[in-house]
């Protein structure tokens, strides 16, 4: 998408009590595109629809010198797909098997938000008779904040991981464990709680080098139209616990913006939200999978929506979309994309585990049978038989 005029264009309308505005908001290239909307009983309105907008492609790698490898456990009808197209399956995160995936940043996003606007409600009501008014309705500081941020926040998640979204981008991921901080027999054998996973069955985990597919995702995202890719640690939420840095960010860069709107400002940039808002929803996750101290590969694929709605536009140069693919899982619709594949370099596996099982020796010979020349194959020593 290189070659396009330097800025994007938003149209912004704004709407509160009696105020009414328009104004147009020139940004750089890389910033959001995409709808939010907020409505509120006093009546704030904020719509920011982006015309055009680069792809936002960000990625992190300041982990990786404490995270070098990245086990990736499977079944053996996987080890063997993965290892015959050398590519890697990043499934929509509606279909995981967290029914909290994503959404997990919502609540703790919101109350931290309301704290925030509290003192901004409480200069708002103080301005006029008929806003202190208003905001009474609404339950005091508190409870018209609580209703500023829940909107702010639920907009950001429509506009971003809804099913209309979905049209023009679609939120896939590939899980990894990362043993980095586990003991030594763990990092040999693998984790218990993964090979219970697969049964009487036995899994098979590939530990890949961290880095080299750090380097193999730059490649994937510069071959096809991305909206944002992402290899990163996930954080566990706990109460209390310290924010990360993209969270800070993320409550700052939205206080702000609701503190310009709420007092009727004009000056504020609401593309600047998406890359910590993205980067923080997609790798926050219940405490609850704590254990298995996932690294996760996140791939926003545009479609060919995306492309027919700015194909028009001046310097647009089309790049391929990820095909979509679906299979059946438990009687439901599994869908994802494939990252990589046989036109790529061969996957950086370093290691293959065979998980324990009553024919672990028979599984062990079929995977030393397809691995590549020169990648170790070992028995987990667990003693587990499902």
């Amino acid at each position: 998408m290189a070659g396009l005029n330097s800025h994007v264009f938003f149209c912004c309308h704004i709407t509160f009590g009696a105020a009414r505005g328009r104004v147009e908001i020139h940004l750089p290239l890389r910033s959001w595109r995409g709808f939010v909307a907020i409505r509120t009983p006093i009546r704030l309105a904020l719509s920011f629809k982006v015309l055009w907008a680069r792809p936002m492609i960000q990625g992190s790698k300041s982990w990786i010198d404490t995270h070098p490898y990245l086990y990736h456990y499977t079944a053996e009808a996987g080890f063997k797909g993965i290892l015959e197209s050398n590519a890697l399956r990043a499934t929509y995160f509606a279909d995981l098997n967290d029914s909290r995936e994503i959404h997990e940043l919502q609540k703790p996003f919101a109350a931290a938000l309301t704290s925030r606007l509290v003192p901004i409600v409480g200069e708002l009501r103080r301005s006029s008779h008929q806003l202190n008014k208003k905001v009474s309705e609404l339950g005091g500081n508190v409870g018209a904040a609580k209703q500023f941020a829940d909107s702010w926040v639920n907009s950001l998640y429509r506009s971003t991981f809804s099913m209309e979204a979905k049209a023009e981008t679609y939120c896939c991921v590939t899980s990894f464990c990362s043993h980095a901080t586990d003991q030594p027999y763990e990092q040999e054998n693998g984790l218990l709680s993964q090979w219970r996973g697969y049964g009487t069955n036995g899994g098979i985990c590939l530990v890949f080098d961290a880095r080299k597919l750090s380097a193999q995702l730059a490649t994937e995202r510069a071959s096809y139209f991305y909206l944002h890719t992402d290899l990163r640690p996930v954080h566990y939420y706990i109460e209390g616990s310290p924010l990360t840095d993209e969270f800070g960010q993320l409550l700052q860069l939205s206080e702000d913006i609701m503190r310009s709107a709420i007092v009727g400002g004009r000056d504020f940039d609401p593309s600047k939200v998406f890359e910590p808002f993205v980067t923080t929803a997609t790798t926050y996750k219940h405490r609850g999978f704590y254990e298995e101290r996932e690294v996760r590969l996140i791939a926003m694929a545009a479609t060919q929506a995306t492309i027919d709605r700015i194909k028009h536009k001046e310097g647009f140069k089309e790049e391929p979309v990820k095909a979509l693919f679906t299979l059946k899982r438990k009687g439901s619709d599994r869908h994802y994309i494939e990252l990589f594949g046989k036109d790529f370099s061969p996957l950086p596996l370093e290691r293959v585990i065979v998980g324990p099982s009553l024919d672990q020796d028979k599984r062990f010979e079929f995977a030393k049978g397809l691995v590549p020349k020169g990648v170790a194959v070992s028995k987990s020593a667990t003693p587990f038989i499902g």
